[in-house]
């Protein structure tokens, strides 16, 4: 029987061919820690009276979601996890260095045919460069510290084929705003999510990981796409696992992104979706551009083109968390944090920040309305159960940071 993507990897680390519905038992290739789901990890691990079973070269530690931490509890768990990693000589990335999602492949660390355990659950976002990041618990977390292996159940695939062009001001965030108003905030449960057609040769390898990162807040288990010529021009060939032409699948979803227009999910589910034209009578009182989903370079040159010799609204908080401490310097360098800073933005340590709402930072007050471009918009996401969070991409962020409410690039960047 022919094969998709997801149960290639798992084929490939459990050393047979297996297929959806299996219960597998796969080695691990790398196993990555986040900051909010390690300290119990490391209890467990503690508690158990485990040994560590797994390269240390292959073992890091990020501290993205607190960075930097503004309580003692945050503080008090960095500590124990720094002094895990010291007894044990494992790698960790420090406060202020950035997201583990881009500090891991920036660092050229794991690569296409790999599989990745995260003790976060977006970890389909490394399926943008052909690599099964699958996302664990913190028990999980220490068994497959102990053993090398954890267990998994293959899933089915839905395969999303894209073609067309992107238009103008319309990115990789709109596809995955519009597969989920297709497919519904658990149209995906239990499943894997599988990339293909004309339509992906559009999209930059980070506008890939936007779009794999949000297949999680569908319900899916894993994303991946296959080994093309983008691919290509960063990691050699011969690592890459691709889907077999007739492999079964268990949905076939058809988008035409050349169709799609700039979009906006509104309170409180993500696939509550509708058009960023549609919603000039929503006014904005801050906007948080950056999060796994598009801190990057990319995003940011969007958002300092959109804003170029113009300014923020009056009474608008505009907060920008770049990536990574790389992608800060690189948009020092070309200018771009410059025009953001001169629009009015206030620019905040690389890292999660605003996103999960528990960092302290940039917390809404009541009744405020708030347009990210994170990947959650659940009631109390960004730390306070009375505002109203809109998710959408960096070019109707900084459109609306403009104009003081919801509004279409396009419209003011002279393309409709």
């Amino acid at each position: 029987m022919r094969q998709t993507i997801v149960e290639k990897m798992f084929s490939k680390h459990c050393g047979k061919m297996v297929y959806a519905g299996e219960c597998v038992i796969p080695t691990v290739d790398y196993l990555i820690g986040t900051d909010t789901k390690s300290l119990l990890a490391i209890e467990i691990f503690k508690k158990e009276n485990l040994t560590l079973n797994f390269p240390l070269e292959k073992v890091f530690f990020v501290f993205d979601h607190y960075s930097p931490c503004t309580h003692s509890t945050m503080a008090n768990q960095h500590l124990t996890i720094r002094e895990f990693c010291d007894k044990y000589g494992i790698k960790y990335f420090e406060t202020g260095e950035g997201i583990g999602y881009q500090l891991i492949p920036e660092n050229s660390i794991i690569s296409p045919g790999n599989l990745v355990c995260v003790s976060d659950s977006h970890a389909p976002t490394f399926g943008g460069m052909n690599v099964l990041g699958l996302a664990i618990g913190s028990s999980e977390f220490a068994a497959v510290l102990a053993t090398g292996k954890m267990w998994f159940m293959v899933p089915e695939t839905i395969l999303v084929r894209l073609k067309g062009n992107l238009p103008a001001y319309v990115s990789s965030k709109d596809i995955a705003l519009y597969l989920a108003s297709q497919l519904g905030a658990e149209g995906a449960d239990f499943s894997a999510i599988e990339f293909a057609g004309p339509g992906l040769s559009e999209l930059s390898l980070p506008a890939r990981y936007t779009l794999c990162n949000m297949a999680a807040d569908i319900g899916a288990i894993a994303a991946l796409m296959p080994g093309d010529e983008v691919l290509k021009e960063y990691f050699a060939e011969d690592h890459f696992v691709n889907a077999d032409p007739d492999a079964k699948y268990k949905e076939v979803v058809e988008i035409d992104v050349g169709k799609i227009e700039p979009l906006v999910a509104v309170p409180h589910n993500i696939d509550l979706v509708k058009k960023a034209r549609e919603l000039k009578d929503v006014k904005v009182h801050q906007v948080f551009l950056g999060a796994c989903t598009n801190g990057r370079l990319e995003d940011l040159r969007v958002a300092a083109k959109i804003l170029k010799g113009k300014k923020i609204a009056k009474g608008l908080r505009f907060y920008i968390g770049p990536a990574s401490r790389n992608v800060f310097l690189q948009a020092v360098k070309e200018g771009v944090m410059e025009t953001l800073t001169e629009a009015g933005a206030t620019i905040l340590a690389p890292g999660c920040s605003l996103c999960v709402g528990l960092s302290g930072l940039g917390i809404p007050g009541d009744g405020e309305v708030v347009v990210s471009t994170a990947n959650r918009n659940f009631q109390g996401r960004l730390g306070n159960s009375n505002s109203f969070i809109y998710i959408t991409s960096p070019a109707v962020a900084a459109t609306s940071a403009m104009l003081g409410y919801i509004a279409d690039p396009r419209e003011i960047m002279g393309v409709v």
